[in-house]
């Protein structure tokens, strides 16, 4: 059987292996916020292992957020690990208790940082943001044993 998401997921390895840690971050949110989406889409009965199989790929996206951080840059990264790790416990807590709102608010919240983001970008603040932090590293192992999230699934 082919695999019809074959060439999308082609597409996204090359995007993530070419980008640079301004765009792996933009990428990151991306995945993060698309994961909460398809998990509130799947949210009902009947789909309780889709929906916690999205959700658990969105606490891992946000998750790698959290761990690019440079937590010497001082007020900035500690606030957002703050953020990310509250995140992180909404998409628990929606899992657990079937709370769809909390879904809710971890895209808000998501899509709140990524536009922040964006604008940092664009304003030319964004390697002041991600200095310290090595998500490229990350997506390449040095052997097939080594933890890393991956953004294509």
């Amino acid at each position: 059987m082919v695999d019809t998401h074959e060439p999308a997921k082609a597409y996204l390895r090359n995007k993530i292996l070419n980008a640079s840690p301004m765009e792996l971050v933009l990428i990151l949110y991306e995945s993060a916020i698309a994961g909460c989406a398809k998990a509130r889409e799947l949210f009902g009965p009947g789909r309780r292992n889709e929906t916690c199989a999205a959700l658990i790929r969105a606490q891992n996206m946000v998750r790698e957020l959290r761990n690019s951080l440079d937590m010497s840059r001082g007020d900035i990264a500690q606030g957002l690990y703050r953020l990310y790790s509250y995140v992180i416990q909404r998409l628990v807590e929606a899992n657990v208790q079937r709370k769809r709102e909390h879904i809710d608010e971890a895209i808000r919240i998501l899509t709140e940082l990524k536009q922040t983001w964006i604008e940092a970008l664009e304003k030319g603040g964004g390697e002041q943001a991600l200095r310290g932090g090595q998500p490229q590293e990350r997506l390449h192992p040095s052997s097939p044993s080594d933890n890393y999230v991956s953004i294509i699934t």
